[in-house]
């Protein structure tokens, strides 16, 4: 009979991967184990957490007949000992201010730094992965907590989440200025980063709405263009004279933008001038040109241009003979 050594090659190979294949299953098998009991149990402290600072909080609102200060050191030394049941009372006392205003919300900041819970996110901040300091950036703002300088270093994070958390923080604790942290962007907002700030200002921003003709003069061509979208979306006809001049500007997205603004803003005023510089423009202009006359002009204002369209551009083109027919429809 055959030992082991006398085996031939091919089936101690097969033994040994049999074997090497066995071991990896049964690893796999007890990691998933390891890693489901610790999120139940990580789940089950939660519970008791949220529970626990639930109801500290409510005797440190409402209870008269105690001693605070004995209250929160107590509570600070016996229940924050970790991360996260700094983290867990963290999201309980944000979800508990989101329904007060006045002395309780007050109260409840006051109760923040007397926890130190401002040096843990401050940490965070500091020497954390980009998703803490995505959210401890986010909890400064949902408690109005004034660390502007600080925030503003995030605003030219690399990573996009950090920079909108910390664009969420300039808008929402700001009370009259909400777009003052323009002037710390070194790099241009991308399209979804422009339009997280539009929402943000809609939904978000409680304070009176900013005159946006301040940021006409940016470096950043994403800004300009945002802020003169933004003059004819809140309707701010007073700055139409400071729009005007983006028409001649020589980036082609501006002057695309100053043209849709002036329209918004039923600027019939403008309409004389782009026709004059309308044989000088790209396709992507002239387009818009047609798109205004259509808006502000009549037939005879289409015609004016009618010998300054090429037949080899047929984008404008089919432009031109779309108003011209939508002139026709009137006038019949």
């Amino acid at each position: 009979m055959k030992t082991w050594e006398d085996s031939e090659w091919i089936f101690k190979i097969n033994a040994a991967f049999t074997l090497l294949f066995f071991v990896l299953i049964l690893s796999f098998i007890l990691t998933l184990l390891i890693i489901r009991l610790y999120k139940n149990r990580r789940n089950r402290l939660k519970k008791i957490y949220e529970a626990s600072a639930e109801e500290f909080i409510n005797s440190y609102l409402f209870e008269e007949d105690i001693d605070r200060g004995v209250l929160v050191e107590k509570y600070e030394i016996e229940n924050l000992k970790t991360n996260l049941q700094k983290k867990v009372f963290l999201k309980s006392l944000v979800g508990i201010n989101e329904n007060f205003k006045g002395e309780s919300s007050i109260a409840l900041k006051k109760l923040f730094h007397q926890l130190n819970l401002d040096a843990f996110l401050l940490k965070n901040l500091q020497k954390g992965d980009w998703d803490k300091q995505s959210r401890a950036i986010y909890l400064l703002a949902e408690l109005s907590i004034k660390k502007n300088n600080l925030v503003a270093t995030f605003l030219n994070a690399k990573r996009m989440e950090v920079r909108e958390q910390a664009i969420y923080y300039y808008l929402k604790v700001s009370t009259g200025k909400p777009l003052e942290f323009f002037s710390r962007l070194t790099t241009d907002l991308t399209p979804w980063e422009l339009i997280y700030v539009e929402d943000s200002l809609k939904y978000y921003y409680e304070g009176s709405m900013p005159d946006f003709s301040k940021w006409l003069d940016h470096k950043l061509i994403s800004i300009v263009i945002f802020s003169i979208k933004m003059i004819a979306q809140f309707d701010q006809f007073e700055n139409i004279p400071k729009v005007i001049p983006f028409v001649d500007h020589p980036d082609e997205k501006v002057r695309k933008q100053a043209i849709k603004t002036l329209c918004k803003l039923s600027c019939h005023d403008i309409l004389g001038k782009l026709i004059d510089k309308f044989p000088k423009e790209s396709t992507v202009i002239k387009k818009e040109i047609i798109s205004a006359i259509m808006q502000l002009g009549i037939r005879v204002d289409l015609l004016a241009i009618k010998t300054h369209v090429s037949e080899n551009d047929w984008s404008t083109k089919l432009a031109f003979e779309r108003v011209e027919q939508h002139f026709n429809k009137l006038t019949a």
